[in-house]
């Protein structure tokens, strides 16, 4: 775009303000305005003095400025003149002045000569400059809207990082015979991990661990429909975990565009006669559990087959049983455990990661867990992690 240049496009008036006390100068600047028919509103200053209060009661496009005043210099322009764009005209010789003119904010100079062939090129120059004023204030009022945008993102975080809380237990169920409790780190400010205690009764207690695929918003989002789909599931299915897991995936299908769910229902129920727990569980291509043997003082995994819900209709997953006695504990963890990284960008050998229970199972329950997840933020060196990390711990009293 040309600006104050006459075409039959674009007629685009400038108001220029010429500060210039060499009454010479000014004739020449204003005849070859005239000569080339540009539409320059030209406004003369012959002071330092005269030139602020015109700039404080008029809005310019751009000033012309030449550095030697009666009362001042250049300088004294460019100090209070913020917003327009400033072109500085000096002698032959004055280039180092010109340079720190530019140094202190004007957008250009133009060095004089006897011959006025430095009129020539002020068109060009102004032209560059209001280009550029453009581009600076277009960037900064992207800056603002982005600033801003970000602030609504940021708080719009942080309401559904208040929301996401809700989907993870706000308390342990208070049962005489298991412990239990629970450990998260999210990817983000918000994440996908989720965790359900199923109707916590007198003998039995349901276990609901899952992780929606990807972080952040989408995956928050997704962990809220999984939050009323599993309580609709578990009226009916909850004392039963295959069931329990095909119904979930039956009832995710079509739900979950462009992601998916790992998930495992754990079901415990004391046995009285026996004096011990049976354990039944199904998965839906989630981890294997942790499953610490007391008696044995072993670590092992508990597997159940299946693969990932809410995408195929058939998941091909089963039940497995397992009983536990006093002192007997069960890890259940989202993947975020076991792919973390080092700054090296290296994972643990499954040996680290069975040490990581091993190592801290003669502790409390909620002690083990916090020391699990102080070493995992040791070894990740405080590299950001690649996902959310979820841990819960449950212990045979």
């Amino acid at each position: 775009m040309e600006f104050g240049i006459i075409d039959e496009h674009n007629q685009i008036e400038l108001n220029v303000l010429l500060i210039e006390d060499n009454q010479d100068d000014v004739i020449a600047f204003k005849r070859y305005i005239k000569k080339e028919q540009l539409l320059y509103n030209c406004i003369i200053a012959e002071s330092v003095t005269e030139a602020l209060n015109l700039i404080d009661k008029n809005d310019f496009d751009i000033i012309l400025s030449d550095f030697s005043l009666v009362d001042g210099n250049g300088f004294d322009i460019l100090s209070v003149t913020k917003n327009t764009p400033i072109i500085v005209v000096t002698g032959t010789g004055n280039e180092e002045i010109a340079v720190n003119a530019m140094k202190m904010g004007a957008y250009d100079y133009v060095i004089k000569d006897i011959a006025y062939n430095y009129l020539k090129i002020i068109p060009s120059k102004i032209n560059k400059v209001i280009e550029s004023k453009l581009q600076k204030d277009n960037y900064k009022k992207m800056q603002i809207e982005l600033k801003n945008r970000n602030l609504i993102l940021e708080n719009n975080l942080l309401i559904a990082n208040t929301i996401q809380k809700f989907m993870l237990p706000s308390k342990m169920p208070n049962l005489n015979w298991i412990k239990i409790d629970y450990r998260y780190i999210p990817y983000d400010k918000i994440g996908g991990d989720f965790l359900s205690y199923i109707k916590p009764c007198k003998s039995e207690l349901g276990v609901f661990i899952g992780d929606v695929a990807g972080n952040s918003i989408p995956a928050a989002l997704f962990s809220s429909l999984l939050k009323s789909t599993t309580e609709q599931v578990s009226k009916n299915m909850w004392r039963y975990p295959e069931k329990f897991i095909k119904s979930l995936n039956h009832k995710l299908i079509g739900n979950m565009p462009s992601s998916c769910l790992t998930g495992t229902y754990a079901l415990f129920q004391k046995i009285e006669a026996e004096n011990n727990v049976k354990l039944s569980f199904s998965s839906g291509g989630h981890p294997p559990m942790i499953y610490y043997n007391n008696r044995e003082k072993s670590i092992n995994f508990l597997k159940s087959k299946g693969i990932v819900l809410g995408m195929f209709e058939d998941i091909h997953n089963n039940e497995v049983t397992q009983y536990l006695n006093k002192g007997d504990r069960i890890f259940l963890y989202t993947d975020g455990l076991m792919d973390m990284k080092n700054k090296e960008n290296e994972m643990l050998s499954m040996d680290e990661f069975t040490a990581l229970f091993h190592d801290n199972i003669d502790f409390d329950l909620s002690v083990t867990l916090d020391n699990i997840i102080n070493k995992v933020q040791n070894y990740r060196d405080n590299f950001l992690p690649d996902d959310d990390i979820l841990l819960t711990g449950i212990e045979i009293m």
